[in-house]
Parts: C-alpha cells; structure tokens; sequence
C-alpha cells in the first residue's frame, strides 16, 4: 500500500502562538510530555507547555528522537500572539482583519 500524505495549510489561530516572523505555525511535535510548536519556513519553535494534549501518549521513542533532532536544527523565539480586546468575551478574534 503506498503511503499518500496530506498537505495541511499552515495555521493561523493563535492557540499555541504563531510565529513572530510570519504570523502561522505548522503545527505541532511532542518530545516526551513537552509540546513544540513550529514554523519550518523560518526554523523556529517554542514551547507551550507540559503534558496539556494526550497525544503524546501514543507516540513512540522513535517519533520523539526524530521531533528532537528536527527541533535541534531550529531556534527558540518567543511566539507571536493577536492582541486580545478585553470585552471579547475570551475569544480573541476581534483584532483580526
């Protein structure tokens, strides 16, 4: 059976943060517990946390060598974030255009 993947676009919702370059993200890779987001345009990552997603779960010591020696190759920066209005009710999309 040949493996087909699928392209996914870059994301552009800030959970997680975007990349301060670009303003997207591709996405992210767990090593271990601790989650990675990305922007592989620019070779940039930063951390969002700890054992948040389960996903983590279900991946093996091979898939977590191969993020590791992915994310070697990038920087760490801070990501970039939507200015929120305060009476937004939390959602947070208000500021886009």
């Amino acid at each position: 059976m040949t493996r087909v993947d699928i392209l996914q676009p870059p994301f552009t919702d800030d959970y997680g943060g975007l990349c301060p370059i670009c303003h997207r993200n591709d996405g992210m890779l767990n090593v271990g517990k601790t989650h990675w987001t990305v922007c592989h345009t620019h070779k940039v990552r930063w951390s969002i946390g700890s054992n948040l997603f389960s996903g983590w779960r279900n991946e093996t010591e091979e898939d977590w060598e191969r993020n590791s020696k992915l994310l070697s190759a990038y920087g760490d920066v801070a990501p970039f974030l939507y200015p929120h209005d305060d009476d937004d009710g939390g959602g947070g999309d208000s500021n886009r255009s």
